[in-house]
């Protein structure tokens, strides 16, 4: 039976204080690494993480495996030595399940307390300039979607009316960015647009969603970078191409193409990741803020006009007769 929204924070809330048990004797995650793709994993953490299928945490989620045949999990683990919640298995709206089964492991993070998102998955390259195998660092998006995932939820979100032009972080974008050109190319800035459904588009429609600005075609991806945010929480989104659809060239690939894109490009990943994460995680702790105090703008403005009217003042000649 697939969620609904008047009970969905519930099975939220039973869910993450089932993981919270989990956590005990633990530190609590400090970020959340969300794999919607088949990415291979070896060398993302110190050792071998602890998995909780999502089953297992909720009577509403299903224990089918995915479309990749993967079971959807939470994988808890140290990523050089920072602790991270990891969603692996992720479902999509396109199984059928529903948006809110497809958006369960993300709500689930903010709900255990993680606040630093990191979003990766797999697109369709629509640009020359972005081979298969190239990555692409989310600064913009675009909806395709004719629902919003933040409709229900009101009750979770830290942002009701949220400002999406300013869903991303830069902090966490720079390090990433960083972080995967030390181990290999450096992900470039794009646009990236989603849409319902597994299937490659009409030339039409690609042509459509050019125009429109768009990098990068995929599915999922942008529900969660918007329901993330509005939750509060600091985003950054990585779109992975797994092929090209170009100007007047019939597409030429297959899904499997794509996992075997994603399992070639997993190891300069996991390493980006962990030198990001730990680099993030550094510089969050030895930060600390200079808070200055309030001014008062009277008192300001006063002094600024006894300082000019004085006859020593610059403005003197001015103020003679």
């Amino acid at each position: 039976m697939p969620f609904v929204s008047q009970t969905f924070q519930q099975q939220v809330a039973s869910a993450a204080e089932a993981l919270k048990t989990s956590l005990r004797g633990r530190q609590a995650p400090a970020y959340y690494l969300h794999f919607a793709g088949q990415y291979l994993l070896p060398g993302l953490f110190d050792d071998t993480p602890e998995t909780i299928p999502l089953a297992q945490l909720s009577s509403e989620a299903s224990s089918m495996p995915n479309l990749d045949g993967q079971e959807p999990a939470v994988l808890l683990g140290c990523c050089d030595k920072v602790p991270v919640m990891v969603a692996t298995g992720i479902r999509r709206t396109v199984e059928g399940c529903g948006m809110l089964e497809a958006l369960f492991p993300t709500v689930l993070a903010e709900q255990v307390g993680v606040r630093n998102h990191i979003f990766l998955d797999t697109a369709i390259s629509l640009q020359s300039e972005w081979k298969a195998g190239q990555w692409g660092m989310l600064s913009d998006f675009i909806n395709g979607y004719a629902v919003s995932p933040l409709e229900g939820l009101q009750g979770m979100l830290e942002h009701s009316f949220p400002n999406l032009s300013e869903v991303f972080s830069q902090v966490q974008n720079s390090e990433i960015i960083n972080a995967l050109a030390a181990v290999g190319d450096a992900p470039k800035l794009c646009t990236y647009y989603g849409v319902p459904g597994f299937h490659l588009p009409s030339m039409a429609e690609a042509r459509m969603i050019r125009e429109q600005g768009a990098d990068f075609l995929g599915h999922d991806l942008v529900l969660h970078v918007i329901l993330s945010y509005a939750m509060g929480c600091r985003v950054s989104a990585l779109a992975l191409a797994g092929g090209q659809i170009l100007p007047g060239m019939s597409p030429h690939f297959t899904r499997q193409e794509l996992t075997e894109t994603e399992h070639f490009c997993s190891r300069q990943l996991c390493q980006g990741l962990r030198t990001a994460i730990r680099s993030l995680h550094d510089s969050a702790e030895g930060y600390v803020e200079n808070v200055l105090p309030d001014a008062d703008a009277d008192e300001l403005i006063r002094a600024s006009i006894q300082r000019s009217a004085t006859r020593s003042s610059p403005l003197k000649a001015f103020l003679r007769k």
